[in-house]
């Protein structure tokens, strides 16, 4: 499948951002072992006065090789069409 046939499938929700941040990528680029974790680990560390984006800028830098979600989303893009 070509890369920009691939992500246009995730845009239209027929391949989902899960499928894509699977338990292999996660383990494999990040310190977390699922995108599940990832999530709790958002909200265990929200407040109602939380800044979102800085918040994900900590997260991103301390926890993961990525700048933020779309950088690691292009890694994942081609991570996944290598494995399927």
């Amino acid at each position: 499948m070509e890369k920009d046939v691939f992500e246009k499938k995730i845009r239209e929700g027929e391949i989902s951002t899960e499928d894509i941040l699977n338990e292999k990528f996660m383990k494999q680029y990040t310190k977390f072992n699922s995108y599940e974790d990832m999530e709790e680990e958002i909200n265990k560390r929200t407040t109602k006065r939380t800044d979102m984006n800085k918040l994900l800028k900590i997260i991103f830098k301390e926890k993961t090789q990525f700048k933020d979600m779309e950088d690691m989303k292009k890694k994942a893009i081609e991570f996944y069409m290598l494995m399927n």
